[in-house]
This record gives structure tokens, C-alpha cells and sequence, in this order.
């Protein structure tokens, strides 16, 4: 609505404006692993989270640049992650490095990973059909707590993301190598560390979801209790997000873009607009 409008396009036109440093930080986690520089990964994230909430306290908290500051302070933290990484890449002496790319393997790869933009697409599409349920449902309030949450659901997904990020070039290469026995004890581990981890997850979700709540809602009761209630709820997918992350994640690797973006559309766009669009109807804002 008209009071939340401004403060979108303020933050937006600064995330527009770095958009292709965060594709190039995205696109650098993998390529890192992959050129067996996981570690180098692992520090430029950290480092770019370090540097987003500094200037986040500093911009915003001490110079009250509002939402500009948090976009300059957003986008600065992704700069370590997208540019750095271009050190590695530029040298010709690292194991992955920039070469004129032969026109079929982009192809290939593009099909592949459809089942990424799927995802990412559908993800864009939900969230905003998310944001205009809610604002009939609850107002804006309603749209500050499924932000809100979705953010807190992230958190506890994040290591099914970042374990299927980093298991996939090691069954991509055993698949190259034709080593099938490889790829059918990497799988038994990985469901292994998925189903315990997915139940780890899923308690302290539910243990957690109070003070992690007040994080972001100290200050409004109204807005702590919409979040609290959603939150309970929301925690049941944690269960299950972890295979539905690892078995597109594992089909991709295994090349076979077809399955994985079945299963990528199915999960983000599928099934849940279509409960999008019904569930509100019969059981209101639950």
C-alpha cells in the first residue's frame, strides 16, 4: 500500500543497482567450490555479512540514512563476494578460469540449470502472492510478519542449501568418472545427515520461536503474536524442505535438468500457490 510503497522503491532502486554483483556473488559460492577454494567461500560470505551489519549500525543506527542506508550497506557486503572472487578467476594458473566458452556447453548448462531459475522464479512469484494475501488478511502488519518469517524460515533451510551446494560438484564428479558405487554411498550419506538434520532443526525451530521472533518484533505486541502463531506453523516444512533441497540439488549434478526442475516447480510454484490461492478461503490467515 501507499505507506510501505516509498520505502520499497527506496531500498529496490540500490538493489537493482548492484544486481549483477549479487549474481556474480551467488554464481562465485559455487564456481569456489568447484576450483577446491570452499574455505575462500566460506570467509568472503562471513565477510560480507560482517561488513553488511557494520555499515547497517553505522548508516542506519548513527548517520539515519534509513532504508538508503541499508541498501548502500546491503550492496557493499556483496562487493567482497562478487569482485574478490575475480582474482582467482582472472589467474590462469587456478584450477577454474575464464576461457571463451564453447557454444554448446552454455547450452547444456543453461538447460541444466533450469531447475535453479525455477526455483528462484517461483520463489519471487509466491513471496509477492504471499505479501498480497496477507495485506487482505492482516495489513501490513501482516505483510512485516511473513517477511519477517520468511527470513527466520531461511535461517534454519540454510544448511540444507549450503550442504547440497557443497556435496553436488563431488557427485558431479564421480558421475563424469562413471564411479556409480561413489554416487550411491554419497547418497546414503546425505539422506542420512538430511533426515537427522531436518529433526534438529525442526526442535530448535519450535523451541526458538519466541526470542527469535522478538528480533524483530520487540517493539509491537500486535505484530510479536501474528509472527509467533505463523511461525509454529511455518516450522512443519523445515521437516521436509531438506530433502526437497537435496534431491534437486542431486538430480542437477547428476545432469538431468528435466527431473530437477520438475521437482524445483512442483515444490515452490506448484503446490504451494495452489494452497496460496485455496487454504486462505477455508482457514483464514492460519
Amino acid at each position: 500500500d501507499e505507506a510501505l510503497l516509498p520505502y520499497c522503491v527506496e531500498y529496490g532502486t540500490i538493489m537493482v543497482a548492484v544486481g549483477p554483483i549479487w549474481t556474480l556473488q551467488i554464481l562465485f559460492q559455487g564456481y569456489l567450490v568447484t576450483a577446491d577454494k570452499p574455505g575462500m567461500g566460506l570467509w568472503l560470505s562471513v565477510l560480507g555479512g560482517v561488513l553488511n551489519v557494520i555499515l547497517d549500525v553505522v548508516l542506519v543506527g548513527v548517520l539515519d540514512m534509513g532504508l538508503t542506508g541499508a541498501g548502500l550497506a546491503s550492496g557493499s557486503g556483496m562487493f567482497i563476494g562478487g569482485i574478490v572472487p575475480l582474482l582467482v578467476f582472472f589467474n590462469k594458473k587456478s584450477l577454474l578460469h575464464f576461457e571463451k566458452p564453447p557454444g554448446k556447453d552454455v547450452f547444456r548448462a543453461l538447460g541444466n540449470g533450469t531447475s535453479e531459475m525455477v526455483s528462484s522464479l517461483s520463489s519471487a512469484v509466491t513471496t509477492a502472492m504471499f505479501n498480497i494475501q496477507m495485506m487482505n488478511l492482516a495489513g501490513e502488519k501482516g505483510v512485516a510478519a511473513i517477511s519477517a518469517l520468511f527470513y527466520l524460515q531461511f535461517l534454519f533451510v540454510t544448511i540444507f542449501i549450503g550442504f547440497t551446494s557443497g556435496i553436488a560438484p563431488v557427485v558431479s564428479y564421480n558421475y563424469g568418472a562413471e564411479n556409480r558405487e561413489n554416487i550411491k554411498k554419497l547418497y546414503a550419506i546425505a539422506i542420512r545427515v538430511i533426515g537427522v538434520s531436518s529433526v534438529i532443526m525442526f526442535v530448535l525451530a519450535e523451541v526458538l520461536d519466541r526470542p527469535m521472533t522478538m528480533i524483530f518484533a520487540s517493539q509491537d505486541p500486535q505484530l510479536a503474536e501474528l509472527m509467533i502463531s505463523g511461525f509454529k506453523i511455518l516450522a512443519l516444512s523445515i521437516l521436509l524442505s531438506g530433502v526437497n533441497i537435496f534431491a534437486s540439488g542431486f538430480f542437477t549434478a547428476l545432469n538431468n535438468g528435466k527431473l530437477s526442475a520438475l521437482i524445483s516447480f512442483l515444490r515452490t510454484f506448484g503446490f504451494e500457490v495452489g494452497a496460496l490461492l485455496l487454504l486462505p478461503a477455508i482457514m483464514g490467515i492460519d
